[in-house]
């Protein structure tokens, strides 16, 4: 998820086609497409569920380790 969020965000403002991108305004980075309706779409949906999803894995993340300090009363969290 790490990789692939930023990669389809990369893919969907390359087939976009509306401006050039700029990595934090300081360097061009070259297009990975030609402007594509069908590209964008799935770019975007790859780049917004990715989103949901990576948010999901941390909230599960943080929980288990919760879980462990406050249910389990291990070391877990304290390691």
């Amino acid at each position: 998820l790490m990789f692939a969020i930023p990669l389809s965000g990369w893919l969907y403002d390359s087939a976009s086609g509306l401006r050039p991108f700029r990595w934090f305004g300081l360097v061009d980075v070259p297009k990975l497409s030609p402007p594509d309706e069908r590209v964008t779409q799935i770019s975007h949906a790859i780049h917004e569920w990715g989103f949901w999803l990576l948010i999901a894995v941390v909230v599960a993340h943080a929980s288990a380790a919760l879980y462990h300090h406050f249910y389990q009363r291990d070391a877990t969290l304290a390691r």
